[in-house]
């Protein structure tokens, strides 16, 4: 009897990996299709026609809107105008300039441009601080700056403060 057992079949193997054996067979099933049906309709589906490109003159070109470039370091100057005693003019100021380089240099420069423009604000007599459109002050700002400004040029000179005491 114990001859019996000795030669008794191995059970049978089990089954390796059932149905996710399958996985990567289906996986490249997809991914073929998906490259047939690429192509298929590649050739099928013709290429957008673009306009024909027209040469522009000079006139028919759209300007390019660049935003103005403005150093606003320039607060709080208080001074006395030429010729009053005791009358304090508290004023800020925004310098709009050519380029970037331009508003560091500024802000580098800060001191100078600071006793450049008080400099010139106490020549000014008390009549031109009072008038409405102050358009020599800002021009001749405009001009002292331009003269110790190295990388680019002030455009124009805006009054963001103004008070008289």
């Amino acid at each position: 009897m114990a001859e019996e057992d000795e030669e008794a079949p191995p059970p049978p193997p089990a089954p390796s990996g059932g149905p996710s054996r399958y996985f990567i067979l289906v996986l490249i099933l997809l991914l073929l299709e998906a490259a047939g049906a690429y192509m298929l309709l590649d050739k099928a589906v013709p290429a957008p026609e673009l306009p024909p490109t027209e040469d522009l003159t000079e006139d028919e070109v759209e300007e390019v809107f660049v935003a103005p470039k403005y150093y606003d370091g320039i607060e709080h100057l208080v001074f006395a105008p030429a010729g009053t005693r005791g009358r304090l003019v508290q004023m800020s100021f925004a310098l709009e300039v050519s380029s970037q380089a331009a508003v560091d240099e500024l802000e580098l420069r800060k001191t100078v441009v600071w006793d450049l423009i008080l400099r010139l604000l106490e020549t000014f007599p008390d009549q031109a601080v009072r008038q409405a459109d102050k358009s020599p002050m800002k021009q001749s700002i405009a001009n002292v700056v331009n003269e110790h400004l190295a990388n680019g040029e002030v455009f124009a000179v805006y009054i963001t403060e103004f008070v008289m005491q």
